[in-house]
């Protein structure tokens, strides 16, 4: 264990910090930080800790803090005040989803949905983030088949999702287009029909409806790329 000094208001404490956080949140290289302080939370109980470490990486040098709690054997009455790595907790940040070229030019609006939802998914907003996917499906589905047939593009912008589901002719892009959009309308929704799925069910589905779209449209490019 690493120990280290920190003050209080009623001087200096020694601690003893359990496993570091192994990678960093800035430049996402896999690290051995250096511990510059920590502070208690409250001293009074003694119970959480945060601690501010610099990321070792030459080319990074970032500093961030990790939560750590209290060690359940930690003993008051030896001083030895043991804690226990939990999180990250500044920055709050992830790593964003990757999508083809395809994708992207397809429907940039899709992919800056995504992304967004993605950080508030990272930042503990679970009850807004699932609203946010469902969202996403929504652009990727309509810039899809506004793809497709350009003259319904206004007709397509204003009907509902599910509608625009049942207009695709790919069975594999419509079947699980059709099962995200169930999942992502639990998330809007005050009771849950589908209480067995969760978020992470429909980011599977999502990411899958891209797959099958990015296949279409690397297939249809490369075709009108190499005609016979």
């Amino acid at each position: 264990m690493e120990e280290i000094v920190i003050d209080t208001t009623f001087g200096k404490l020694s601690v003893k910090l359990g496993t570091s956080p192994n990678k960093c949140p800035f430049c996402h290289c896999f690290i051995h930080p250096t511990a510059m302080g920590a502070s208690l939370r409250d001293f009074s109980n003694m119970g959480q800790l945060d601690v501010a470490f610099k990321c070792t990486s030459k080319v990074c040098q970032q500093v961030f803090v990790a939560e750590y709690r209290q060690h359940h054997k930690s003993s008051f009455t030896s001083n030895n005040f043991c804690y226990d790595f939990i999180k990250i907790s500044i920055p709050n940040q992830t790593v964003s989803s990757s999508f083809s070229p395809l994708i992207e030019k397809l429907s940039p609006d899709f992919v800056a949905i995504y992304h967004q939802t993605e950080r508030a998914e990272a930042a503990e907003l679970d009850r807004i983030a699932g609203v946010g996917y469902r969202k996403a499906l929504e652009f990727l589905v309509k810039d899809y088949l506004i793809d497709k047939v350009p003259g319904d593009a206004e007709v397509i912008k204003k009907t509902m999702l599910g509608p625009c589901v049942k207009k695709i002719d790919d069975k594999r892009i419509k079947e699980v287009a059709e099962r995200a959009t169930w999942l992502g309308n639990d998330e809007t929704h005050y009771v849950r029909k589908w209480i067995e799925k969760d978020m992470k069910d429909l980011k599977s589905l999502i990411n899958l409806v891209v797959h099958y779209v990015d296949a279409e449209l690397l297939y249809l490019d490369t075709i009108s790329s190499m005609p016979k």
